[in-house]
């Protein structure tokens, strides 16, 4: 006789949706400060948790792993409502991933309390729910082999896992994606501000001449040029090679626009050096004012255009 058909209990859902959503909760970490407040109100410190060498897994944070989980648990759900006569397998399926969900709370849960030593809101309201998953999923019994009527075709079998697979693999893309987004972001606006306040302190360093002596190295062409850079080295300097590949490379590519003097410190004097706050090497002047930021993106492009308004 057929045995009634499984069903799903309106808790597995709900269940399902809190571990997702705890998991994008730790994810934030990974996008910046904001759910700080929230663990701070009740004395936890989810930021240390998840920053710690336990918090990454092949180098993938572990929330975004478990988010990811999750995912796959909500595409088996749905799957189990879409197909009635593979809802057996699916509840296997479903099983299998709790099962192992629940074995790295296990683990992640001494490496909490024994290890770090702390105390983490978030992780453990994960680990309860997975043990709650585990323990609602494992309520249904199988039927015996010919007491249920339906059968789901074992081809089947293998797309559905790679169909859930699949899903979960790309929630935790979009999370990689997004985080790759918001540290570049960050980054681009660390440059910005740090490229404002080079330039704030260019245009408020006194302006010192440079005349062409004899002992110096000019690349470009000083008659047609409109800017001037001038590099203050020391021969066997590696950091000051550098610095000349570079701005000769600048001298090439705007030749019309600006040249380079090259200045051997050993062939100043003491006095020029004290005057003009010589302590170290490379130092870079552009136009007579020291620029300090000049290695910053941007910095040097006003002095790359041939007018000199």
């Amino acid at each position: 006789m057929p045995r009634p058909p499984v069903k799903q209990s309106p808790a597995l859902l709900v269940l399902l949706l809190a571990g997702l959503l705890l998991c994008l909760f730790l994810s934030s970490f990974a996008f910046g400060d904001a759910a700080e407040k929230a663990c701070a109100l009740v004395g936890s410190s989810c930021r240390e948790i998840t920053s710690s060498p336990y918090g990454s897994l092949f180098g993938l944070p572990v929330s975004f792993l478990g988010a990811g989980y999750f995912v796959v648990q909500l595409t088996l759900f749905l799957q189990f409502a879409l197909l009635p006569d593979c809802r057996d397998l699916l509840r296997r399926f479903q099983q299998l991933f709790a099962g192992l969900a629940l074995l790295a709370s296990i683990l992640y849960g001494y490496l909490l309390f024994f290890v770090l030593d702390g105390f983490c809101v978030g992780c453990l309201g994960v680990h309860g729910v997975n043990l709650a998953l585990f323990l609602l999923l494992c309520r249904h019994r199988f039927p015996s082999p010919g007491e249920d009527g339906r059968a789901c075709p074992r081809r089947q079998a293998l797309p559905l896992l790679l169909v859930a697979l699949l899903t979960g693999t790309i929630a935790i893309l979009g999370l990689l994606l997004g985080q790759s987004r918001f540290l570049l972001q960050a980054e681009w606006a660390r440059t910005r501000e740090s490229l404002s306040y080079a330039r704030y302190m260019y245009e408020q360093a006194p302006r010192h001449v440079f005349g062409v002596e004899s002992t110096d190295l000019v690349i470009g062409n000083p008659e047609k040029a409109v800017h001037q850079i001038v590099l203050l080295y020391k021969e066997g300097c590696r950091h000051c090679a550098a610095a000349r590949e570079k701005l000769s490379a600048v001298v090439r590519q705007n030749p019309s626009a600006v040249f380079l003097l090259l200045r051997d410190i050993r062939h100043m004097q003491e006095e020029e050096k004290t005057k003009r706050g010589i302590d170290k090497v490379p130092q870079v002047f552009v136009n007579g004012k020291r620029a300090e930021g000049w290695e910053l993106d941007g910095f040097l492009v006003p002095f790359t255009e041939e007018c000199g308004c």
